[in-house]
């Protein structure tokens, strides 16, 4: 039986991780916290160490660097295949 996938944005994983930090930090356990922002264990902790510290203004710049890389790379191919 196949799965549904969720994606999730990265601004949206912060924010949920951000979230679950809030809620632990109110006394709430690691399964309470992520069951309450909509995710499971596991994923809290892949998150965790995915995105581990990053805030939503540091994803934009991350984002826009990363486009930047895109146009250069696409650059030295054509210049390359000149």
């Amino acid at each position: 039986m196949p799965r549904s996938w969720k994606r999730h944005s990265a601004e949206q994983i912060v924010a949920k991780l951000e979230l679950v930090g809030e809620l632990m930090r109110r006394g709430a356990t690691v399964s309470e916290a992520a069951t309450s922002a909509g995710i499971t264990d596991a994923t809290y902790f892949r998150w965790r160490k995915q995105y581990a510290g990053l805030r939503s203004s540091q994803l934009s710049y991350i984002k826009e660097l990363e486009a930047e890389l895109a146009r250069l790379r696409k650059a030295i191919s054509e210049y390359e295949g000149q």
